[in-house]
């Protein structure tokens, strides 16, 4: 089987995932196979992509919370039917080095959900393989050393090349050890935590992203906004326009990253805040019930996990959107501003994006 075609789609924050596809692209062109690398926000495949076996679509993308970022799951759902194309997933995990340990990353449900999606959507699924990238969750830890980063990378290049090369060989890449780990977490994941998914998306997302603000250090520039891959930050303000993070911010976090002003935080005392916001919230749903019920006896039959959870999230969701605004507005006031930067991680970690990939590769 030879594929005359590749279109490589990625979504990426920090540059992991691209540089994996750069991999895929690099391993096409060695073979001949005319290959194409385009961010998922500026994709068109109903254009792109054919219907035939001599094409490969194939995904690349960050593992958050165990999952594909919400932009690639709608990506994954929205992917036009094409009979017979062939499909290959590549999920990319934080992966670190505790002195000289090594600890590999998880991907879980992020390399078992396209096999799931798309073979419904006719695509010829080939399989998946997650590869180990250097962890760049800088909110909450420091860019790793050069010689991690360097020894991560390069592994996970030695390592994948050889599975890249048999996928375009005609083969699928199903049963592997790197599969096997994935197949595992997932597995466990959903026998213990069912609503893990769900619960992530919903809050986790939502909740991460809203940890993010502009320090004084802040030049208004709009470069953050201008390469937001969800169109998630706009400016706010005249004489001095700031970045304002929206609700569907998936915490890629490009914008704290590639900021030349290093200007965007994660701010951790106001994670603490918003913690003390949502647990205020806990027992909305059950003191909902139990008054409620005092006067429509009958409401208590629908007294139960789910209906909890809706009307504590009709409380939370309008809460952190209310709680950021004033946040916002706050931050404005220089000393306040200061208190939360100067409480926050981000100060003073060093930042992190893959080393051979710039802004514009992402945009």
């Amino acid at each position: 089987m030879i594929y005359r075609k590749a279109q490589i789609y990625f979504a990426s924050g920090t540059g992991n995932s691209y540089r994996v596809a750069t991999w895929m692209h690099e391993a096409c062109t060695a073979r001949n196979i005319h290959s194409r690398i385009t961010p998922i926000d500026k994709a068109k495949p109903n254009e792109e992509v054919e219907s035939s076996s001599e094409n490969l679509v194939v995904l690349v993308y960050p593992t958050h919370g165990l999952m594909p970022p919400w932009s690639m799951i709608k990506f994954i759902f929205k992917m036009p039917i094409k009979k017979g194309t062939h499909a290959f997933c590549m999920p990319t995990r934080g992966a670190l080095y505790i002195g000289r340990l090594f600890i590999p990353g998880i991907a879980g449900l992020a390399s078992i959900l396209p096999a799931v999606v798309l073979p419904f959507k006719s695509y010829n699924f080939r399989g998946s393989l997650s590869f180990d990238m250097p962890a760049n969750l800088t909110a909450i830890h420091n860019r790793l050393r050069d010689w991690s980063i360097n020894r991560i990378t390069s592994n996970s290049k030695r390592k994948g090349s050889k599975y890249i090369e048999r996928l375009l060989s005609g083969k699928t890449v199903f049963f592997t050890w790197n599969n096997l780990w994935e197949y595992f977490w997932g597995i466990l994941l959903l026998a213990y935590f069912p609503l893990f998914p769900i619960s992530y998306l919903l809050l986790g997302k939502f909740f991460v992203g809203k940890m993010l603000f502009a320090n004084n250090d802040c030049i208004g520039c709009g470069s953050c906004a201008k390469s937001c891959p969800n169109n998630a930050i706009i400016m706010k303000g005249r004489k001095r326009p700031r970045p304002y993070w929206k609700y569907n911010c998936e915490a890629c976090y490009r914008c704290l990253n590639y900021c030349q002003q290093k200007a965007v935080e994660a701010g951790i005392a106001w994670a603490v805040l918003l913690y003390f916001i949502w647990a205020l919230g806990i027992p909305v749903g059950y003191y909902f019930f139990k008054y409620i019920s005092i006067y429509y006896p009958g409401i208590s039959r629908f007294n139960n996990w789910w209906t909890i959870q809706i009307i504590d999230a009709i409380y939370v969701y309008p809460a952190y959107s209310l709680a950021y605004y004033i946040f916002y507005s706050l931050l404005r006031i220089r000393w306040i501003n200061n208190l939360f930067t100067y409480t926050s991680f981000s100060r003073y970690w060093r930042r992190y994006h893959e080393p051979e990939t710039s802004l514009s590769d992402l945009t």
